[in-house]
């Protein structure tokens, strides 16, 4: 196995049992902290966490995707740090301030004014919003080593988690939880600037023509990250004002369950844009590689997508309870907006790679000029399931306008036909084993959708090789190499 294919394994393997890991530990975490939270505590907290979500990305300024370009290109990641950092950390204080005095003016609750500003520090700390913690992470971005950072990561599901364990269902619970969720972030953080100082030689010092050059190539990213932010945040927002904190809560849910599977489609994209953005420097032809990660995404996401459509009921019972039985109908439509989901941020960050960055800051004015009119129509008589499918309809849109632009750039070689024929057989076993209990039916569905995947041969070998090598189980690829075309 050559040099590059090993780190190519090695990245995808660390960073995707990472995430998975991840994963379950947030849903665990959030199973537990809806069951201790009354379902209107969960929805305030919800909701005013969609809010610092618009703030988080406004202190973004867009600028990660182009540090983690130019990196790639140069290496001078210490001077791009030095100067983001400061101004990001500028941000976040004035946004404090902003948001106390908003208080004092207007005499919001005690509790929510806390968890507006635990929120709000958290954006420097957490993983979870693509700010901070992400522009410290990219020289493991660029050398293909995410392992490191991933178990930091796992380090913040493990301390949530345990936090979430010892609160009991009392007033002071939603106060408790959104300490637990700021605090368990900060020993990572602080590991991480500690580790990337011995590594990487950090120099903090503020370069105003370097951050000016890395503002103005990365506006159009900016504007694009505001505009996702808005599309990903303002049903939340005016589910909340337009309705109530049991229906945040129930769509909330639904939204928890759905979202955390865009970190398959952030581990692949992050360990294939490198290649990608050298292949480009050097001139070299990008169409089989892209085409190549293109179908890995699509076929992964749609797995992902027909499972959560089919065992919604089982899923919302399994994690949140009962109580939250409503949630299955917007879990559906937004199960099937993880297909749409995954191949958008794919797209997006291959357009940042070829310098087309306006595509994207016009394919997020398209969707929100899509769905807000539609949220402001709707939501008052359709709340969270209305919500559901305007997320859903509007995030296609985008998909067909992202997709007809690339094929416009890249020559795209993927077998539709079979991709189709493959989607309609198991879209049909799956419903068939529906109406079986979800334990039951979980390993036949795995089973069918592999045999069905090497059956008609949607993958080539390059692309069975790379999969397989995540795990470590190329070798046996020859064992069904008479089943795969070259």
């Amino acid at each position: 196995m050559t040099t590059k294919l090993k780190s190519i394994r090695n990245n995808i393997f660390s960073v995707s049992i990472a995430q998975i890991i991840s994963l379950l530990l947030n849903i665990v975490t959030f199973g537990i902290i809806a069951r201790v939270l009354s379902i209107n505590d969960f929805g305030t907290f919800n909701y005013l966490l969609a809010i610092i979500g618009f703030v988080a990305k406004f202190i973004d300024l867009g600028i990660n995707p182009i540090v983690l370009r130019e990196t790639t290109k140069n290496g001078n990641f210490s001077e791009y740090l030095s100067s983001t950092l400061l101004v990001k950390s500028i941000l976040i204080i004035l946004v404090l301030i902003i948001i106390n005095l908003y208080s004092l003016i207007f005499t919001n609750s005690f509790t929510e004014n806390l968890l507006l500003n635990l929120f709000t520090i958290n954006v420097f700390f957490s993983n979870k919003y693509t700010n901070i913690r992400e522009l410290l992470i990219t020289p493991y971005k660029v050398s293909l080593k995410m392992g490191y950072p991933m178990l930091l990561v796992l380090l913040d599901g493990v301390l949530l988690l345990v936090f979430s364990l010892f609160i009991n269902p009392n007033q002071n619970a939603l106060i408790l939880f959104g300490l637990a969720y700021v605090i368990s972030n900060i020993p990572s953080t602080i590991v991480l600037i500690i580790m990337l100082r011995k590594q990487e030689n950090l120099k903090f010092s503020f370069n105003s023509g370097i951050f000016k050059s890395l503002l103005k190539m990365s506006l159009p990213i900016y504007g694009y990250v505001v505009l996702m932010v808005i599309y990903s945040q303002i049903d939340t927002v005016l589910i909340g004002i337009f309705n109530d904190e049991k229906s945040v809560a129930l769509y909330s849910s639904a939204i928890r369950l759905s979202t955390p599977f865009m970190i398959f489609a952030s581990a692949i994209t992050l360990t294939f844009f490198p290649l990608i953005v050298n292949k480009i420097k050097n001139n070299e032809n990008i169409s089989k590689l892209v085409s190549s990660v293109f179908t890995i995404i699509f076929l992964f996401s749609t797995i992902i997508s027909i499972f959560v459509f089919f065992h919604s009921k089982d899923i919302i019972e399994l994690v949140f309870g009962q109580k939250y039985i409503l949630a299955v109908a917007p879990l559906k439509y937004l199960g099937i907006s993880i297909v749409f989901l995954f191949i958008n941020f794919f797209m997006v960050d291959l357009l940042t790679a070829l310098n087309k960055q306006k595509m994207s800051f016009i394919y997020g004015v398209l969707i929100n000029i899509f769905s807000i009119p539609l949220y402001f129509i709707f939501l008052t008589d359709y709340s969270y399931i209305g919500a559901s499918i305007i997320k859903l309809v509007a995030i296609f849109v985008g998909s067909l306008y992202l997709f007809y632009m690339l094929q416009k750039t890249i020559k795209l070689r993927i077998n539709y036909f079979k991709i189709a024929i493959w989607l309609a057989i198991n879209i049909l076993f799956f419903y068939f084993l529906s109406n079986l209990s979800f334990h039951i039916v979980v390993i036949p569905e795995l089973i069918f959708v592999t045999i069905s995947l090497l059956g008609l041969n949607i993958l080539n070998y390059d692309e069975l090789y790379t999969i397989l090598s995540t795990v470590n189980l190329e070798k046996y690829l020859a064992k069904i190499k008479f089943l795969v075309n070259r």
